[in-house]
C-alpha cells in the first residue's frame, strides 16, 4: 500500500511594506539625495558648482544603494556595478526589487526623482546656459555729473569669467544729454562697484544737476583675454622717413 507523500511547503513570499512607510529610511534618503541634484541644477546658476553638486549625489546615492541592500540581504555590488554604468535604469530597478525585499515600494518615487533632475538640467541650460550672465547697476557719485557715477557689474551665471561693455547715458535736467562708454572684467561669482568718470565726455560742461541715468547697450564676452576693439592698444607710429 503507497503511503501519501507529503505535500511540499510552497515558498512564501516575504511580506510587502507599506507602500508610504515612514521609517524607511534608507529608501527615503536616496531619493532625497537624487532630489538634492535635481534642486542644485535648478538654482544654481554656475554649472561648475552644479555639476560638483551632481556628482557628490551620485557618490552618496550609490554608498546608500550599496548599504540598502545589505540591510535586506541583498549582494552589494549589482547595485554598485549597476549604477556606475547605467545609473538611471540601476536606480529604478533597485527601488521596484525593493518590494520583494520588504522594504517600501519606491518606484513611482524614483522615476519622480529622476525626471526632476533632468528637467532641472534642462531649466539650466535654457535659464542660466553656459556663458556669463552679467547685469550692471550705476548710482550718481552725487548731485552734479563732476562728481561721476559709481558702476557695479555682477557676475550671475555661466562658468567663465567675462568681459562686460555698456554705455552709461544720462540726461541732465537742462537737457543735456550725455554718455560714456564703459569697459570692465567681471570674476566669477564677483561683484566690484568702480568709479565712471565724465571729465572729457562730450556735453559734461553743459550739463548742470543729473537728471536720470541708465545702462544701455550691454554686451558680454566670455574671453576676457581678448582685448575690446575700442580699448585696444594704438597701433605704433610710422617709422621716420629716411633722409638721403
Amino acid at each position: 500500500m503507497n503511503e501519501p507523500v507529503p505535500a511540499r511547503p510552497s515558498a512564501v513570499e516575504p511580506p510587502l511594506a507599506a507602500y508610504d512607510d515612514p521609517e524607511d529610511a534608507l529608501g527615503w534618503s536616496m531619493l532625497a539625495v537624487v532630489l538634492v541634484a535635481a534642486l542644485g541644477w535648478l538654482f544654481i546658476p554656475f554649472t561648475l558648482y552644479a555639476i560638483l553638486v551632481s556628482i557628490a549625489a551620485f557618490i552618496t546615492t550609490l554608498y546608500l544603494m550599496a548599504k540598502d541592500a545589505i540591510t535586506h540581504r541583498q549582494h552589494p555590488a549589482l547595485s554598485v556595478i549597476g549604477g556606475v554604468l547605467l545609473f538611471p535604469a540601476a536606480f529604478l530597478v533597485q527601488m521596484h526589487a525593493r518590494r520583494r525585499w520588504g522594504a517600501t515600494w519606491l518606484l513611482p518615487h524614483a522615476a519622480v526623482a529622476l525626471g526632476a533632475v533632468v528637467v532641472g538640467i534642462v531649466f539650466h541650460g535654457a535659464v542660466w546656459g553656459p556663458e556669463a550672465r552679467v547685469t550692471v547697476s550705476c548710482r550718481a557719485a552725487g548731485t552734479t555729473l563732476k562728481e561721476g557715477y559709481l558702476c557695479t557689474p555682477k557676475h550671475l551665471g555661466g562658468i567663465q569669467d567675462a568681459r562686460a561693455c555698456w554705455d552709461l547715458s544720462i540726461t541732465c535736467k537742462n537737457g543735456t544729454h550725455v554718455s560714456e562708454h564703459v569697459c570692465a572684467i567681471v570674476t566669477l561669482g564677483s561683484a566690484h562697484e568702480s568709479k565712471v568718470p565724465f571729465d572729457y565726455s562730450p556735453g559734461f560742461e553743459e550739463c548742470d544737476e543729473i537728471g536720470s541715468a541708465s545702462v544701455d547697450d550691454l554686451r558680454v564676452e566670455i574671453d576676457p583675454r581678448r582685448p575690446h576693439p575700442e580699448q585696444a592698444p594704438p597701433p605704433p607710429p610710422p617709422p621716420p622717413p629716411n633722409k638721403e
